[in-house]
């Protein structure tokens, strides 16, 4: 009988622990949902003007004539003036070799957006960026669908940043719109003079920790972690290997894949013009094909220029 009344007191005591913690998960996670809240409302409106991220990228590409280790880093820095959208960016590109230096300046012309780049061993080229102002929302919030995010962790004044307490939470992202915290990683350069707008990422699921300004709800610093990137690596390759039968790619395993953002800066700043004999001299890629019609005596026929 005595055995019966501790096995029941046990179970008992296993309940209220289990379900105590239960409570202490729930309040955690409703203290989670009260934060990101904040941080959509303090997004609202906000830009963040300047940011420096360093990214790392480790695959394994399969062709069907050979197969690659590849690892690189990026480290970048973005300033983005607000007011006229203009965007100065510096990639520094580290592949195993020397570190190359990458120059890319964003600005708007009778309404649409031109990248300008120039990597050291190049002069400056001008294409189409093929986004709207509109579609640049330029913070790590506003576009993230967090109110479906699946929390993952939250802390409570986990850290100190610059001397600011921060909360750090951690979130799983559904039906995120992750191209500019992607390609303002440097990723773009990956795709030298070629537009990445179209490129389809719905295959990349993402887990972001977000260390957040405990007074301001502004996030100061992000950790982010990647994976699925088929579409994006694919076209890479057959982009850089100038391949034009797909049936060469065959596939691409990601070891690792995380971009940090930090000393991101809210406050406005003014992005100077490119020079204006630098846009004159820019050689200008096409995105799309260009048709010509060509007409002699009574013949037509139309050349297509890729």
């Amino acid at each position: 009988m005595r055995m019966k009344k501790r096995v029941t007191i046990g179970l008992l005591l296993v309940t209220l622990v289990l379900a105590l913690a239960g409570c202490g998960t729930n309040k955690k996670e409703e203290k989670a949902k009260e934060l990101i809240a904040k941080m959509i409302e303090a997004a609202d409106g906000a830009v963040v003007s300047k940011s420096d991220c360093t990214s790392e990228l480790d695959v394994n590409f399969v062709l069907s004539t050979f197969e690659k280790d590849w690892s690189v880093e990026f480290k970048t820095h973005n300033e983005y003036d607000k007011e006229s959208g203009r965007v100065n960016s510096e990639v520094v590109y580290y592949d195993n070799e020397e570190p190359y230096t990458t120059q890319f300046h964003m600005t708007e012309e009778q309404g649409i957006f031109y990248i300008y780049g120039k990597r050291e061993d190049t002069s400056w080229i001008k294409y189409e960026a093929c986004f709207a102002k509109e579609d640049m929302s330029r913070n790590f919030v506003s576009d993230m669908n967090l109110e479906n995010a699946e929390i993952v962790n939250f802390k409570e004044n986990a850290d100190e940043i610059d001397g600011k307490k921060v909360h750090k939470l951690s979130v799983k992202l559904k039906d995120a719109s992750i191209r500019e915290l992607l390609f303002e990683s440097g990723f773009k350069r990956l795709f030298w003079g070629s537009e990445y707008n179209s490129i389809d990422l719905s295959d990349v699921t993402v887990q972001i920790d977000y260390y957040v300004d405990a007074d301001t709800n502004q996030v100061i610093k992000l950790e982010a972690r990647l994976d699925g990137l088929q579409n994006l690596l694919r076209e890479y390759i057959l982009l850089s290997r100038n391949i034009s039968l797909e049936e060469e790619y065959r596939e691409v395993n990601i070891n690792n894949c995380k971009l940090v953002y930090d000393n991101i800066s809210y406050e406005d700043i003014k992005v100077p013009m490119l020079n204006f004999e630098i846009k004159k001299d820019s050689l200008l890629i096409h995105q799309k094909d260009t048709v010509y019609t060509i007409k002699e005596m009574d013949a037509v026929g139309e050349v297509t220029c890729p």
